[in-house]
């Protein structure tokens, strides 16, 4: 897959090897048409310039069409003015996240497992021969639950499919999501 050279000096950044970048499929994306197909949205004018295309696999290695971009030009949010680092397709429920070399200790039901908020985390991981899955963020593990007209989440949790597939009765998982547990509520709340 292609990159841009700005994609892969990011890449490189996050400690990641040229092998390891080709094995995840991470590639660039520059037509506007492709990011508006990616995301799935009705309208789409190029505003986040160049993307960095991040595919999803299965357990099993096969593609499952779910795909999260990283734009050079994110968008910010209305609340605190904060950029959106990442977008996810519209209207497709969250996926796991499994690196290459991680996709056969899944299917161990006593191998460990880590639990990473990032795709570009769980791939370093992986690279360094730990199992890892990466999460769209710290409730990305689980489908999304009705809210009442409050907007308070009703539904009991539940694992997103990717996850319930995964054997977990007795294995070893970790949990590594980002230094700002330690300082935010709704993160600590997510590992619990």
């Amino acid at each position: 897959p292609w990159l841009t050279p700005h994609h892969l000096a990011d890449l490189r950044a996050s400690g990641l090897s040229d092998q390891q970048i080709a094995a995840c499929g991470f590639r660039s994306l520059q037509v506007p048409a492709s990011v508006q197909n990616v995301l799935r949205w009705t309208h789409y004018n190029g505003e986040f310039g160049d993307c960095l295309a991040i595919p999803f696999f299965d357990a099993d290695g096969l593609p499952t069409g779910y795909t999260r971009l990283k734009p050079d030009r994110p968008r910010r949010r209305k609340s605190d003015g904060k950029p959106i680092k990442y977008e996810s397709p519209k209207g497709i429920s969250n996926c796991a996240y499994f690196p290459p070399g991680t996709r056969a200790a899944l299917k161990e039901p006593l191998a460990p497992l880590l639990m990473t908020e990032g795709e570009k985390k769980a791939a370093k991981a992986d690279q360094e021969g730990f199992a890892c899955v990466g999460l769209v963020g710290v409730y990305g593990w689980q489908k999304k639950r009705v809210k009442d007209k409050v907007g308070k989440p009703q539904a009991e949790r539940e694992l997103i499919d990717g996850l319930a597939l995964i054997p977990w009765e007795g294995r070893p998982v970790f949990l590594g999501f980002d230094s700002d547990a330690a300082t935010n509520l709704n993160v600590r709340w997510a590992v619990w």
